[in-house]
This record gives C-alpha cells, sequence and structure tokens, in this order.
C-alpha cells in the first residue's frame, strides 16, 4: 500500500499544536482500551543505527521461537514496512482495518492526534491482537515526547549513536540530544548504550543513575571484524565479527558501521537471557545476526557494476557511509548519486565523505558525483547541490530525475571497468525512490 492510500485512510488530520508531549497518544490508547500494557518491548533510540539494531534483533528473537513484532519509521516504499510480525508485513486489508480504528477513534477526541500518533497507535493493536512475544519498537524522533513512549515499562532500552539532527525540536548540544533520547530510560529499567561521544555516555550515565537503572555501554576495546573469507559470488565480502565471548559470526549487513551495531543487539540479548529469562540458543543469535536485512542500509542494489544504497541523510550518517566506503572499497573508484533535502548542511556531508575517503588510509577515490532530486517539494534542486559539490572539488552533474541519475551512473561505472563502484546516498526519500524502480 503506497503513502497516500496508506494516510487517507486514517481520516482527517488536524494539526496536533506545537506542544511537545504525550497526552494526545495517552488519551487516543485509553479510548483503545490501551493495548500496549498487554506487549513487551524492547525500546530503540538514537540518531542513527535504530532500524539496523531493531533489524538484528528482531531475526534473532523470531530464530529462537519468540512471534516478534517490530515497528519501524520511516518506511522506505510501502506504507506496510513499518508493521512486521516475524519478517512480514502488515498485510493491506489489515492495515486498512486498523486505520479506520485510529480514525474513528481519534474524532471522538478534543485533540487530535498527529500523523505519527496514530501510526503508532496501530501497531500496538496490531500486535496485540495478533498476540506477539515481543515487539521490538523503534522510536521515531526523539524518545522523551515520542509517540512510541507512551509504554509504561520495556524489557530493556537501547539507545544509538547520538548526533545533531531536528536540533530545533532536539536541542543544539549532544547533552541536549542525549537528554531526549534518554527519555526513553524507565525508572528500575535495563539500558545498553553504543559505545560513543563521552559527553553523551555520562548524559546517559547520569539518567540511569536518576532513574535506578542499569547500564551497560558496548565496548569497542571487545569488538573486532573481518572479511569473511569463505564468501563466495557476492561482489563484496560479509564480516564475521568477534564481540566479548561470541566469536567468528557473520553479519547479514554489509556496512562496516554495523559491527558496532551488532554489539548493541548483543548486549541486548544477554539482558534479555540473564534479566529476563528469554530462551535464546547461541544458534538463533548466529542465525539472526546472518540472516538480517535492511533495505538501503549500505545495500547492495546492483552487482554488475556494484552499486550502493546507503540512506545516509545527516552528518553521523555520512561519517558511518565513509567509514564503510573507505575500509570496504579499498583501493575502488566511485561514482556518487546524491540526493538531499534543502534544509541540510549539505557541504558538511560532502567535506565528511571526502575527508573520510580522499585523506584516510586505506583510500579510495571519488570520480564523479550526480545530482537528482528526490519526488518533493523539500528536495534541494539538482543544480544547487552540483554547484556545492563542484565548490568542494568534486567533477559533479545535474540529472533531471534520480531514475536519470542512477542509470547515468550505472553506465559510467560500467563503461569504467570493475574497479568502480556507483554509490547512492542522501537522503531516505533518495532510497526510498530508487527502491521502488529497482532492479531494471
Amino acid at each position: 500500500m503506497n503513502w497516500e492510500e496508506g494516510i487517507s485512510l486514517l481520516g482527517a488530520l488536524k494539526p496536533a499544536g506545537e506542544k511537545p508531549g504525550l497526552e494526545r497518544i495517552q488519551s487516543l490508547m485509553r479510548l483503545l482500551g490501551d493495548p500496549q500494557k498487554e506487549l513487551s518491548f524492547v525500546h530503540i533510540a538514537g540518531t542513527n543505527g535504530k532500524g539496523s539494531a531493531a533489524a538484528m534483533l528482531s531475526q534473532i528473537l523470531t530464530a529462537a521461537g519468540y512471534r516478534t513484532g517490530r515497528f519501524i519509521s520511516p518506511h522506505l516504499v510501502r506504507i506496510n514496512e513499518r508493521y512486521s510480525i516475524d519478517g512480514e508485513e502488515i498485510s493491506d486489508d489489515a492495515y486498512s482495518r486498523y486505520a479506520k480504528m485510529i480514525a474513528d477513534a481519534s474524532a471522538e477526541l478534543d485533540g487530535s492526534p498527529s500523523l505519527f500518533e496514530r501510526l503508532t497507535a496501530i501497531s500496538f493493536l496490531y500486535f496485540r491482537d495478533a498476540g506477539c512475544d515481543v515487539v521490538v519498537l523503534e522510536v521515531g524522533l526523539g524518545g522523551r515526547f515520542d509517540a512510541t513512549n507512551v509504554i509504561d515499562r520495556s524489557l530493556v532500552s537501547l539507545i544509538m549513536h547520538l548526533g545533531l539532527e531536528h536540533t530545533e525540536l532536539l536541542g543544539n548540544t549532544i547533552e541536549k540530544i542525549a537528554f531526549e533520547k534518554a527519555g526513553i530510560i524507565k525508572n528500575g529499567g535495563f539500558v545498553v548504550l553504543q559505545d560513543q561521544e563521552e559527553s553523551a555516555v555520562r548524559t546517559i550515565r547520569e539518567i540511569c543513575r536518576e532513574r535506578g537503572a542499569a547500564l551497560t555501554v558496548t565496548s569497542e576495546n571487545e569488538l573486532s571484524y573481518e572479511d569473511d573469507e569463505h564468501c563466495t559470488g557476492s561482489p563484496l565480502p560479509r564480516l564475521r565479527i568477534l564481540y566479548r565471548r561470541r566469536a567468528g559470526m557473520l553479519l547479514g549487513l554489509r556496512g562496516a558501521f554495523q559491527v558496532s551495531n551488532a554489539a548493541v543487539v548483543l548486549d541486548a540479548v544477554d539482558i534479555l537471557i540473564c534479566r529476563h529469562g528469554f530462551r535464546i540458543p547461541e544458534e538463533a543469535v548466529v542465525s539472526g545476526l546472518s540472516s538480517a536485512q535492511w533495505p538501503g542500509r549500505f545495500d547492495i542494489i546492483h552487482t554488475d557494476p556494484l552499486m550502493i544504497l546507503d540512506g545516509a541523510h545527516n552528518p553521523d550518517g555520512c561519517r558511518a557511509l565513509a567509514k564503510s566506503l573507505r575500509h570496504r572499497l579499498t583501493g575502488r573508484n566511485v561514482i556518487l548519486v546524491m540526493g538531499v533535502m534543502a534544509d541540510k548542511n549539505v557541504r558538511q556531508m560532502l567535506e565528511i565523505i571526502l575527508h573520510g575517503c580522499e585523506n584516510a588510509d586505506p583510500v579510495i577515490s571519488i570520480n564523479k558525483l550526480i545530482a537528482a532530486a528526490p519526488a518533493g517539494a523539500r528536495s534541494l534542486a539538482p543544480e544547487k547541490l552540483a554547484e556545492i559539490a563542484a565548490e568542494c572539488g568534486i567533477d559533479a552533474a545535474a540529472a533531471a530525475s534520480v531514475q536519470e541519475g542512477v542509470t547515468l551512473a550505472l553506465d559510467l561505472a560500467r563503461k569504467a571497468g570493475r574497479d568502480t563502484v556507483a554509490v547512492a546516498f542522501g537522503s531516505l526519500y533518495l532510497a526510498g525512490e530508487i527502491l521502488g524502480f529497482m532492479p531494471f
């Protein structure tokens, strides 16, 4: 079901007002019988890495025999992607039925719930009615006032890497961002924090102390990875990781940044086992990590020539992408396809890609950037994007459409030979549009 169809089923949407808070979603859930109180959750917040962690942990829980719901935001192609059980997306009929229930309930309230609040409410009804044993719940924005934070408790709260994004809503320092994300931490709960900037760790640690929550910070000193030497038939070997007591685990996700995301998941698995009595055999951990997929995140979408799609759309995401480029594409030439929203710091994003790729060891070479505009009024004009790229020292050209840009990049890579790779990035809207017409 496409975006427009899915949203139209939710009824007339009125502005929910500027005041942040949980009052609207709480009122809506009470009217619906508070289905979220009948579910168990793993709650995931962070700037980047939430979806990847959700994908890996969901696969592990499913492999262990638990009926596992997963709620993600945003979707890339179809609204159904937001809701899945054991990897199977919600059907059009089921979505339509729950959307009507939410629309009818919303009409009875004085304050109209926001779009995301309505989408979140669908998840609680759907997963409750389906009898899910556990729900992996991804925060939409922030944490403290995010609609998903209507839940009273969680088995474990995961906080992924934090960066400066949505500063007008969440604050303009890492400490303020961390405070908002830490809003999902429950009194007496369990928390896994991805190892990162000390100011973020310090803020989260203090909030955990105040709330009596047990904090685990992932250990980069106990984490390493290598290419899978047995990988055949793929233009890009998969990664094997070693973390704490576990060794040789194969990742289904290809980006180098997924290694630290996997560490968060593994620490969460140990909490589920040791603190909540989950029965998760080691073979389920191995199977779940190996089979996890997350479209649009260092995702191979074409093999001859090789083309990678990544949803990096902010400086933090570009740092992760740059790490994967220089560690996974050593010695390659790269043609970039970029589409970005006009409110992003494009120059900073490009400088991060350039710095991470050209001034680091090992190195790659960026041959060209093709600018394209994802559908929507918020997109930066490709001519302006190409101009900024040229000012950063990149040979750049503007494409009339995203599909034209991808076609041109593949043609250039094909002509240049096997050492050249096409990489598309800059926006989740771009990723969704590309996935909508690939393969071709």
